[in-house]
């Protein structure tokens, strides 16, 4: 009795061991793939990282977006009501409530078709277009190629005295600097989109401050003062400041000052609207700047309508 009982015994431990063998196996196997994914996982999310954080190798959000430069579409700002665009109006110096520029910047360019003829460079051989983004896009689009232009986004009638805009001998300098530099037949001057936040008595006695020293620094030039042109009626009816009615307001200052200052008034808002005093649509990309055809009427206007 005692040999079967061992018997069954060693046949029963035999039978055993396989499985336990098989097991062992599947437990080894277990635990390499679970050594395996968690060294993978350590490659990719290093111990001591959170979720949200980044490693020592990588940028933080608001890191990537300090380093990536915006890419100005303007053409956001001018979709929402009041956005304030990456152009940015400078505050006047005596009210520092009034709210920054919403004038988005320059759309994208290329060269104009045609327009370019031997009358047109002729006229504006010895020109100086003074002004902001609208101004900037008649040097974009060449409408005016033998002119000089001394303008960029966001400048304003106070900035054009400190602000560095103007290349001269590989050294950026100031607009009016740059007027002590040079001496120009015609010069025009075109302001005020930027400034339409601005308590409109200020922004006046700061441009007239400008175009009196304009007329200092050229005195045997023939100095134009160009009124606000009008913005689409569909950006007009977003805004309760960048809109026509603040525009035609801030036109009746201009003009005033400009004869008060012997300066030559044209009228570019009677030139670009409407029957009903806005920008046409077809003119603009943004409700703001003008398309390339359109600069090029706005050369033509100023030639035709001249001296």
């Amino acid at each position: 009795m005692a040999k079967k009982v061992l018997h069954t015994r060693k046949k029963y431990r035999r039978r055993r061991r396989p499985v336990i063998i098989l097991t062992s196996i599947v437990l080894v196997a277990a635990f390499l793939i679970v050594l395996g994914i968690s060294l993978l996982l350590r490659q990719f999310w290093p111990s001591g990282e959170s979720a949200g954080g980044g490693s020592e190798n990588s940028q933080t959000v608001s890191e990537i977006s300090s380093s990536t430069p915006s890419s100005k579409t303007e053409d956001s700002a001018v979709n929402s009501s009041e956005a304030v665009s990456s152009e940015e109006g400078s505050v006047p110096p005596d009210s520092s409530a009034a709210p920054s520029s919403e004038e988005p910047s320059t759309p994208a360019s290329s060269s104009p078709e045609g327009g370019n003829d031997n009358a047109v460079n002729e006229y504006f051989s010895n020109a100086c277009f003074i002004g902001d983004s609208r101004t900037e896009g008649l040097r974009l689009y060449g409408s005016a190629p033998t002119a000089t232009f001394y303008s960029a986004e966001g400048l304003a009638v106070n900035t054009v005295f400190t602000q560095p805009v103007v290349t001269v001998d590989g050294k950026k300098i100031s607009v009016v600097e740059a007027l002590q530099k040079n001496s120009f037949d015609r010069i025009y001057i075109m302001f005020g989109i930027n400034e339409l936040g601005w308590p409109v008595d200020s922004f006046v006695r700061s441009y007239g401050n400008f175009v009196q020293k304009v007329k200092e620094l050229q005195p045997n030039a023939k100095i134009y003062v160009e009124n606000i042109f009008p913005v689409t009626a569909n950006k007009s009816n977003q805004s309760d400041i960048y809109n026509n009615t603040n525009i035609r307001t801030f036109n009746e200052k201009i003009k005033a000052m400009a004869q008060e200052k012997g300066a030559i008034y044209v009228d570019l808002y009677s030139m670009l609207s409407d029957e009903n005093g806005n920008l046409p649509k077809e003119y603009s990309p943004d409700g703001v700047h003008l398309e390339r055809e359109y600069c090029d009427k706005w050369v033509r206007s100023l030639m035709e309508n001249g001296d």
